[in-house]
């Protein structure tokens, strides 16, 4: 019930950017819908209003004791290398230059390496909800991407599921 984004939106788009802290969702929404949707989008945890202090404290210890876990700071696949610390991605040493929602969209893809994102998430991963983006924008990212990090007479990097969206997968040619 946020004024501008939902919490759901706003743990998708931490997630999506590489967030890894504990999210506990504080809501007044009830139904077991709302809390599949809130740990879908990357909640840890989800606690309904009204809640005793000592439940949320108790769980906030418990979100606490897990152990932390250091996003990927490089991906490979296929000898494409995708820094995060550089902002860099090479194939063999090789520079490849990717405008920044072309890494942001390879990157996603590689976070979520051999699992179909649909086209509405990536739209709300890398465009967020409010806005006028279309699938034919997401679309041309991807025939862009596809033309910089394919290798010519090798099946493409990135997978077309037609009428859902789209998956990297590991050749390795």
């Amino acid at each position: 019930m946020l004024p501008e984004l939902s919490g759901i939106e706003v743990c998708k788009s931490y997630r999506a950017q590489g967030g890894s802290a504990p999210v506990l969702m504080l809501t007044a929404k009830k139904s077991l819908l709302s809390k599949e949707i809130g740990l879908d989008s990357g909640a840890d945890d989800y606690l309904t209003k009204p809640f005793h202090l000592r439940e949320l404290s108790a769980r906030v210890r418990a979100l606490l004791r897990r152990p932390a876990v250091a996003p990927a700071l490089t991906f490979k696949i296929a000898g494409i290398i995708l820094d995060r610390t550089k902002l860099t991605v090479t194939r063999n040493d090789e520079l490849i230059h990717l405008l920044p929602k072309e890494f942001a969209l390879l990157e996603l893809l590689l976070r979520n390496s051999g699992k179909t994102m649909t086209t509405g998430d990536l739209l709300d991963q890398l465009w967020g909800t409010d806005t006028n983006v279309t699938v034919n924008t997401l679309r041309s990212n991807v025939k862009t991407l596809r033309r910089k990090i394919d290798v010519i007479d090798k099946p493409s990097l990135i997978t077309t599921v037609h009428g859902i969206g789209y998956r990297i997968e590991d050749f390795s040619y």
